[in-house]
């Protein structure tokens, strides 16, 4: 028999719609219930997407608030590294963007107008491409990814818990998983493991001989972290350290990973004498600053220094050496 025709991911994630056919989801579309998506925007040195997060992310605390916006019928509320996003429907002719931007004011308890610079909305169809994309990781910084769609399952159960998850908004993130699982099983997107661990492991690999000859410095015990420290773990580095606020949580990766424990604040003390720096937190105010850089460059003379981060604070991913 013939293989199944293989669909771009433009086709798959961007034509698709909620229903079993493009009239029934622009049917749908049309109903008086619309579906709003808004997501910030990370910013370089804005204190924004994960500050925001740290507190949204609890679907059952504010999911409900959210709600009694005027309006507002169900809700759900994304919250990852790099993002936040809050998914309603609501009445025919309600005002949800600035329903949301209140709500996200409200609970980060600031003005609205320091809020809305960090915001966009999607409405409609557009709101359900999005969301097709998000979830099938087109939107993803590292393409293809597999995190984004157990985070949106997690997402969508702790609304449901919260009692925020109505028939519509169900409905569509049901679909919304399914053009996921089609992306990627009728694609390549998933041909390859990609993730930021992944691509933060493929970059140390390019610059160093050995990683195993490396010792690396850890900072936060949060998923991402977890999640590189296993892929680093892998490849038997020299030396595994972690250091985070909560001493007893950098303390449980050690032990899984036959780390050691520092204080955060020996972190400036013991960057000389790590080779390999991976840094994911919520803190709003960067953890590393320019003048600890250039301190442990000093230090380790002609010896490069490698930081990977996706921290608040710098609002990016990137890599420094």
């Amino acid at each position: 028999s013939r293989p199944p025709r293989r669909r771009t991911l433009a086709r798959a994630a961007g034509q698709c719609r909620l229903g079993r056919s493009r009239e029934d989801g622009e049917r749908v579309a049309r109903r008086s219930v619309a579906v709003i998506c808004i997501r910030t925007r990370s910013h370089a040195g804005a204190i924004t997407p994960r500050y925001w997060g740290a507190t949204l992310s609890l679907n059952s605390r504010f999911a409900p608030v959210l709600k009694r916006r005027p309006g507002v019928q169900e809700g759900l509320i994304l919250s990852t590294c790099n993002r936040v996003e809050v998914s309603v429907t609501a009445d025919d002719g309600a005002d949800v963007e600035s329903a949301v931007q209140g709500f996200i004011a409200d609970a980060r308890q600031v003005e609205r107008g320091w809020v809305s610079p960090y915001l966009y909305a999607f409405d409609g169809p557009d709101a359900i491409r999005h969301l097709f994309r998000v979830a099938s990781s087109l939107d993803s910084m590292v393409v293809g990814e597999p995190q984004i769609l157990g985070q949106f399952k997690d997402a969508v159960r702790a609304a449901e818990t919260a009692g925020t998850l109505g028939l519509h908004l169900n409905k569509l993130f049901q679909r919304t998983f399914a053009v996921a699982k089609t992306v990627r099983t009728e694609t390549d997107i998933g041909a390859s493991t990609v993730s930021m661990a992944a691509a933060a492991v493929q970059l140390a690999g390019r610059i160093y001989p050995s990683i195993a000859e490396q010792a690396i410095l850890f900072i936060g015990a949060g998923e991402m972290v977890e999640l590189c420290a296993s892929h680093f773990a892998a490849h038997h580095p020299k030396r595994i350290t972690f250091a985070n606020r909560t001493a007893a949580h950098a303390q449980h990766l050690a032990d899984r990973f036959l780390g050691r424990v520092i204080a955060l604040n020996d972190v400036q003390a013991q960057l000389p004498l790590h080779d390999i720096v991976v840094c994911c937190t919520a803190s709003p105010l960067p953890i590393i600053g320019k003048g600890i850089v250039e301190s442990a460059l000093a230090a380790r003379k002609v010896r490069g220094l490698t930081i990977v981060t996706n921290n608040a604070g710098s609002g990016e991913f990137a890599s420094r050496r």
